[in-house]
Formats: C-alpha cells, structure tokens, sequence
C-alpha cells in the first residue's frame, strides 16, 4: 500500500515541482521585461502651431507648422556607483505658408546653423512646403559617484534671468519667442563634480559654430545664508567674462540677480546685469519683473554679432513683466510685457493655456509691437497664433 501510494505521489510532485519552476521562470522574464523598461524609455510630442505676423511696412506672413518630437533615453551600461546613459530628441518638422513666410524661411534656413554639429537637413521641399529635421537633444552622460560628464547637445542653464540673460551667452532666452520655453540646446562638453551636499564645481567646453575660438566656461555653485550662489569665469569668441549670480527669498518674494564683467579683446570692460523678482499674490495670481541693463557702448551694442554669437538686447535698460492668472484649474490666462527703456518700443503679448486633457495643451496669444521704425520692437507689427501640443 505504501509502495502504490509512493509511485501515485510521483507524478503529482514532479507536476507541481514543473509548475513552479514554469511561474519562476515566467516572473524572471516579467522582471527582465520591466528592467529593460525602465533601462529604456520612448516617448514623443505632436505640435501644430499656426501663426499669422504682419510685420511693419512689409507683407502679411501666414504659416502652419507640424512638429512631430519622438525622445530615446535609456541606460548604455552601469557599474557599482554610476551608468552611462544615452538622450535622444529628434524633430521633425513640416512647414507651410503664403510666400512672404517662405520667402523668410529660405533666408534663415541659408543662414549657418547656430550649433557645431550641422545635422540639421531638409527633406521635403515643393512650392507650397519644407520639411526639415535636426536633433533637439543628442547627448550621452556618464555619471560615477559625484562626478559627471555630458556630451552633446544639450540645455545648459547659466544665470538666474528669465527674459535676459548678462551671463547665458550659450543658450540665451528670447522674450520675444513664442515657445519660450525651448531651448534648442548647445553642442558642448559639460563636467560636473559635486564639492558637497550643496556645492558643485562645473566646466563647459563648447566649440564655436562656424570655427573661431573656442567657448569656455568655469563655474562653482554654493548654498550661502540662505541664497544659491555662484562665480563663473567665461570666454565667448575674443570676450571674456566675469560674472556672479545669486537667487534667494525675502519675505514672500523670490529675488534673483546677475552681475556681469566683459572685457573685450580692445576698449574699456563694460558690465551687464539681471534683476528680477517673483510673487505670488495668492494661489491663482502670480507676478514676476526684470530690469536688464548694461553700460556696453551702444557702437557695439547694436553691431551685429559675429558668427555663432548670440544677440544681446538693444537697450541700455530694458523691462519686463509676466503675469500668470488661473481662471480654473485646467484655464490660465497669461501676459508679457516688454520695454527697451532707451528708443521706448515695447511688446505687448496676453495669451492663454486650456488643459485639454492629462496629456493635451491648446494655448493662444497675441503679440502687439509699438515704436519707431528703427527701435528694437516697432519693426515687428502685429502677431496672432494658436498651438496645439499633445504628448505620448
């Protein structure tokens, strides 16, 4: 009886020895799945932006653009305190509009790239539209313990200005943009190592677009009584810098601040600075101002830049105003106004942002430009636009 009973057990023990290294295999592969998921990511943004300009004194410009951005990031290798990880951001873009905007098109697509890497390229051309496509973010980042090193194009953030920037000569904001918050990035060598829980040491190597001098950059970052603090030493073509900048709190106000020192290759140092301020009035209404202002003289300030340079601002003194406003919690109505103190230009741009959905964004403005004909503002007329954005 014991004998039958054991050969009887035999195959029961034998299956359920079976089913369990079949469910063990099954969660290693499920494991290994979701491991090189989260080692892997691809995600993506449709964009349609729609713009009409009439310019002063020059004809209307229609245009409709398409946007299709898909990223690749993901982990190329790691080891016991580090990994080295791969960003990719392609866009490709599809443009149409009447033929004063393809006739400004075709001026700045001859105009040289503004990175070192000259991968953008057209691939679709006829009479009524352009496509082109060019690498938003290309970089590879290598990290071990606190040291860190990224190379490709990539947002480097220098300064603490939002509209303006006297330090930001690699990736410099433009308040006049309508997608100011699109940094197409810089072609650089940028090394990190962190000194202490609230202090970093970086160094950026950028070649210059077009040949010339190399860009540099050396900066420390510190936490002091309360305020990020930080010095850098900089080269931009035959200019070099001297700059510090500092954001910190006071009352329920965000101040931040930049203080810069040029020296060019012959005439006198001239400096240049931001300062702004952050409020929030209550939970729906918020406000920020910045004051621009340099001692450059205007001979140089309104010389254009040489190739691969930014243009600074016109003006002596320029002024700035954002003003955010929820309406609900999905609609936000939104304003900028900009001033160049010294020619007394300005541009006016209300807007609104509808959150369609988790993943979806309407948004609309307005950009009305005031002053002379030879100011920094009046030569832009009149602009409208609508966009719409959807992630994935």
């Amino acid at each position: 009886m014991r004998k039958a009973r054991a050969a009887r057990s035999g195959p029961g023990l034998l299956r359920a020895l079976s089913l369990s290294l079949l469910a063990s295999w099954q969660a290693a592969q499920a494991q290994s799945a979701e491991a090189a998921e989260d080692r892997w990511r691809l995600t993506g943004s449709y964009r349609a932006l729609g713009v009409r300009q009439r310019p002063a004194d020059l004809p209307a410009q229609q245009s409709l653009g398409q946007r299709l951005r898909l990223s690749l990031s993901g982990e190329l290798a790691s080891w016991p305190q580090g990994d080295l990880r791969l960003q990719l951001d392609h866009d490709s873009e599809l443009l149409a509009g009447n033929s004063a905007y393809r006739a400004a098109l075709d001026e700045a697509m001859a105009a040289p790239q503004d990175q070192a890497l000259r991968d953008r390229s057209v691939w679709w051309r006829d009479q009524h539209s352009l496509g082109r496509q060019q690498c938003f973010r290309a970089f590879v980042q290598a990290r071990s313990g606190d040291f860190s090193a990224t190379l490709g194009r990539q947002r480097i953030a220098l300064g603490q200005g939002r509209l303006w920037s006297s330090l930001d000569l690699l990736n410099p904001p433009n308040p006049q943009q309508i997608e100011r918050e699109d940094f197409i990035g810089v072609d650089a060598l940028l090394v990190e190592q962190a000194l202490g829980p609230m202090s970093r040491a970086s160094l950026v190597l950028a070649p210059t677009p077009g040949g010339g001098p190399r860009r540099w950059l050396l900066q420390w970052r510190t936490h002091w009584q309360s305020m990020d603090l930080s010095f850098s030493h900089a080269r931009y073509g035959q200019d070099r810098l001297l700059a510090v900048d500092l954001a910190g709190q006071w009352a329920d106000a965000g101040l931040r601040a930049e203080f810069t020192r040029t020296a060019p290759p012959s005439g006198p140092a001239w400096f240049s600075g931001v300062l702004g301020a952050d409020y929030a009035f209550n939970p729906v209404l918020s406000a920020s101002l910045e004051w621009y202002w340099s001692t450059q003289p205007a001979a140089q300030r309104l010389q254009p830049p040489a190739s691969g340079q930014p243009q600074p601002p016109q003006a002596r003194h320029a002024l700035g105003l954002s003003l955010s406003y929820e309406l609900t919690p999905l609609l936000k109505l939104q304003g900028l106004w900009l001033r160049n103190a010294g020619d007394g230009s300005q541009l006016l741009a209300p807007g609104l942002s509808w959150s369609l959905s988790d993943n979806a964004v309407f948004s609309a403005g307005l950009q009305r430009f005031s002053g002379s004909a030879r100011s920094e503002y009046g030569p832009g007329g009149r602009l409208a636009f609508a966009r719409y954005q959807r992630y994935f």
